[in-house]
């Protein structure tokens, strides 16, 4: 027996006679395929599927060495999940053992036995291991019949057995080890077909769902952030084909029959791949690359420099001036070296997400790349290629970022939100995907695009001469998406894999229209991506939830006459925008949620995330709520929240005021180091709950009030001073600290915006003030307007 590496309780039968249900059918015609065995050249064949395991979801094929066109003997088995074939087909119907997981070797395969059916090819190009197989040789397929004497071969396979096995054990075992370790295998595992009725999940729903969750170990990690044991994450192990896998996972559990594979899903892509794209894609590769050439350039004379400075500090009679003026000069090549260091790691991560473009000079020759699939392409699906998929399928992609919940220390849904609102390609990039669909501006929907949108169908209807924007506006599905940076997965609720808008779970429609819609508000549409133009979306935001119209002005920003301040303000370009709030990661500059930084502005960047290899938080450093003590008004203060909050009780509750400092805050009336409010100088979130108009909070699952009956907000202090407070504070924190303000500076020119959970985004008009002031401060030259006080 050999045991099954995907369901290790099933175990395969060793049997050398061909199977029976091969020889029942005369008219199969198997396909012969060159391939290495045990290091030896040979052909072999593959049987008629076998459905034996099919209640593990787990189908197999016979290998048969083939000699002469008959058949010598059986030899291992072809294993996959049955959810996986569609995946692995080839144009013709066959499975595409290219791409197959490693194949399972009987015990008794050993080097006498494939000698006996050694293969010399006709040219020198050899396969050099069974898991990389060859596509078949003939397009005259054998029909599978044994060999007339059979026995004598398998007396003679058992002989040379027990040969081999007396001298070379530790050598085939090691090949053996190698041939099936050779490839992991590629899966797609199981997903329920779709209920025609699931229970559409309202708010009541959702909060008693959430009552009803019970913490499991190993627990999906949707299933913490929702609180909610009705989310999976289907795994699938598609590297590249990652995205490619999840929609076929997704389209398969409503049409289990469909022939939705990963090959034609990749050349649907491929099909309306633009010159405007492949010249964005080359671009980025070549300034990368280049950039990067840059940097090793002057690393070498960097080190050259540094050898010249030591030999001339080793002549003899040099002066101690001498000598210092040399070691100073080291010294600035040597910090200039990690300087390079660390700008070449970035660069390194930029030019990953391009790597594909590596001696591509054509457009055909990029589609070609993308058509590749089944674990052979450098092509991953980006951003470009959720768009573009969206608008073939007519479908919409709701992503959830892992990373960020991690970066977020997995705070639930109610404290964080996770969804990537992805870019408007449409209106920011619409050259990118130039292309009328089949059925007027409406992409085919679902599966039946598969079949009906050949490359020659997808080549006809595109018309060039009337190319339109075209956006996605009425999605016939959505399918959830788990990211995790670099991978994709598919998410399900209640084993829905792909759903209509009525059944998208109401807590992650809920968190779309917080983050995505809501940022429309203001004019921040770098926020907001597509959500804005689905009328199913809007019509929720504004009437399940009760909330204004979009477009209207939100409190402290919208209207006319903001948004007159936010496009003619002097302090930044609107056209670099970087998103930041306390929980941000490390992403580089133009990658984060949000951020929009065009290729050729990402080098001015470079310092920005230099230090630290990146991980120096300067997103966090640059929000309100970093702590960083600084003085201001004769106090001491750990965060520029902290000083915001304390200036609503100056005029009217001096006591409570110093319970903000750090310095004085024990000279307060109202201190008590039995009380919470003892901890208030030291605590951001306290600091925020003791000045909101209700300050009351749940601590250790008991209700409180962070501020005394007798204290009140300074009814005065929204008339403008919370303005000139907010920005005071905002130049002590940086003004007080050189590593600060220098992230600060290094920030440019770009649009600063701040993410708050459960908020629309905000322009920090007064965070990007201070930074002009640093700059004309330290001497530097603003590229707008100077400082309007």
């Amino acid at each position: 027996m050999v045991r099954s590496k995907l369901v290790p309780s099933i175990n395969y039968p060793e049997i050398k006679a061909l199977d029976s249900s091969d020889t029942k059918h005369e008219n199969y015609n198997a396909p012969l395929y060159e391939a290495s065995v045990l290091g030896i050249n040979t052909i072999i064949s593959i049987g008629q599927i076998k459905n034996t395991f099919v209640a593990q979801n787990i189908v197999y094929y016979p290998i048969y060495l083939i000699k002469n066109d008959k058949v010598i003997s059986q030899i291992g088995v072809y294993e996959l999940f049955q959810t996986d074939i569609p995946v692995l087909m080839d144009d013709e119907g066959d499975i595409n053992l290219e791409k197959a997981s490693a194949p399972l070797l009987y015990s008794f395969v050993k080097k006498s036995l494939i000698q006996q059916a050694v293969y010399i090819p006709s040219g020198a190009d050899v396969v050099t291991d069974v898991g990389l197989m060859k596509k078949p040789l003939s397009k005259k397929p054998i029909s599978l019949k044994s060999l007339e004497s059979l026995e004598p071969l398998e007396s003679l396979a058992n002989k040379g057995v027990a040969e081999e096995e007396e001298g070379e054990e530790g050598e085939d075992t090691a090949l053996q080890a190698a041939i099936r370790a050779s490839l992991e295998p590629v899966r797609l595992s199981d997903v329920p077909l779709k209920r025609k009725n699931i229970p559409v999940q309202n708010i009541e729903q959702s909060l008693a769902e959430n009552k009803a969750y019970r913490h499991i170990k190993d627990e999906a990690w949707l299933q913490s952030y929702y609180h909610n044991n009705n989310f999976k994450v289907i795994r699938n192990q598609g590297g590249g084909d990652c995205l490619f896998m999840a929609v076929c996972q997704a389209f398969l559990s409503i049409e289990p029959d469909s022939d939705i594979s990963v090959i034609k899903l990749r050349r649907m892509l491929a099909e309306v791949l633009t010159e405007s794209q492949f010249t964005d894609y080359r671009e980025r590769y070549e300034m990368f690359s280049s950039t990067l050439k840059e940097l090793r350039d002057e690393n070498k004379l960097l080190s050259e420099s540094n050898k010249d400075l030591a030999q001339r500090a080793a002549a003899p009679n040099l002066s101690p001036n001498d000598k210092l003026t040399l070691k100073l000069q080291s010294d600035e090549n040597v910090a200039r070296y990690h300087e390079i260091l660390r700008e070449t790691e970035m660069y390194k991560e930029y030019l990953k997400l391009v790597y594909f473009m590596r001696g591509v000079r054509s457009l055909e020759a990029l589609k070609d790349i993308i058509r590749k699939g089944e674990m052979t392409s450098e092509y991953w699906g980006d951003e470009w290629a959720l768009s573009s998929l969206e608008l073939i399928l007519n479908i919409k992609f709701i992503v959830l970022s892992y990373r960020d919940y991690i970066e977020q220390n997995k705070k639930p849904y109610t404290e964080s939100n996770v969804i990537i609102c992805g870019s408007d390609v449409d209106e920011k990039r619409k050259s990118e995907i130039e292309m009328m669909l089949m059925q007027g501006k409406k992409g085919m929907g679902g599966v039946g695009a598969m079949g009906a949108q050949s490359e020659r169908d997808v080549r006809e209807a595109r018309d060039k001469s009337k190319f339109e924007e075209v956006t996605v506006i009425n999605p016939d599905y959505y399918i959830i998406l788990s990211h995790t940076g670099s991978h994709y997965e598919l998410a399900t609720y209640r084993d829905t894999a792909i759903f209509t808008f009525p059944e998208i779970p109401f807590c992650v429609k809920l968190q779309i229209a917080n983050r995505c819609i809501e940022s429309s508000r203001g004019n921040l549409e770098s926020f907001s991506g597509a959500y804005q133009k689905i009328p199913q979306f809007i019509l929720f935001y504004q009437q399940e939830l009760g909330l204004e119209d979009i477009g209207k002005s939100a409190q402290g920003g919208g209207g006319a006459d903001a948004n007159h301040v936010l496009t003619a303000n002097p302090h930044f370009n609107p056209s670099i925008v970087l998103i930041y709030h306390i929980g941000s990661a490390d992403e580089l500059p133009g990658r984060a949620q949000g951020d929009y930084v065009s290729n050729k502005d990402k080098k001015a960047f470079l310092q920005l995330i230099a230090s630290g290899k990146g991980k120096n938080n300067w997103r966090k450093k640059l929000s309100n709520e970093w702590c960083e003590p600084f003085t201001l008004d004769g106090h001491r203060w750990l965060s520029v929240e902290h000083y915001y909050q304390a200036n609503k009780f100056l005029k009217r509750a001096p006591e409570f005021y110093l319970l903000f400092t750090m310095d004085a805050n024990k000279k307060s009336k109202y201190y008590d180091e039995t009380s919470i409010l003892s901890r208030i100088s030291q605590d951001v979130d306290l600091a925020k709950v003791a000045g909101k108009k209700i300050p009351n909070t749940t601590i250790d699952g008991k209700k409180v009030s962070l501020r005394p009956d007798d204290v009140d907000i300074d009814s005065e202090f929204f008339n403008g001073r919370n303005t000139r407070v907010l920005e005071d504070g905002t130049m002590a924190k940086f003004n007080n600290n050189d590593e600060l303000a220098k992230i600060l500076l290094m920030t440019n020119n770009a649009k600063l915006i701040n993410y708050v959970f459960s908020k629309p985004p905000t322009v920090s008009i007064h965070l990007m003030r201070v930074r002009s002031k640093l700059r004309t401060k330290k001497g530097g030259i603003n590229v707008f307007e100077t400082i309007e006080e």
